[in-house]
């Protein structure tokens, strides 16, 4: 599943999540648009998709990133991913 945040018709954020097992699903694609980045707009996209994924039955989301997006980092983990 992905899920978008528009303005004004145009998409600036956007993430997803793809099933591993029953209980796990893996974020992917995670993205904002750098104008919008550090507004909240990635967080609220990200609560949503979390939402969105225990809703569909998932107990536990994964994701790897990069050791170079560390904004990206904070965010995961205030999100309490480790």
């Amino acid at each position: 599943m992905f899920v978008a945040a528009l303005e004004d018709g145009t998409v600036i954020a956007s993430c997803g999540f793809v099933h591993q097992n029953i209980e796990t699903c893996e974020l992917i694609r995670v993205a904002t648009d750098e104008q919008y980045q550090r507004k909240g707009v990635g967080q609220a996209l990200l609560t949503f998709a979390l939402q969105q994924s225990v809703s569909l039955g998932y107990k536990t989301a994964v994701l790897s990133t990069t050791y170079v997006h560390t904004a990206a980092h904070r965010m995961y983990e205030a999100k309490g991913f480790k």
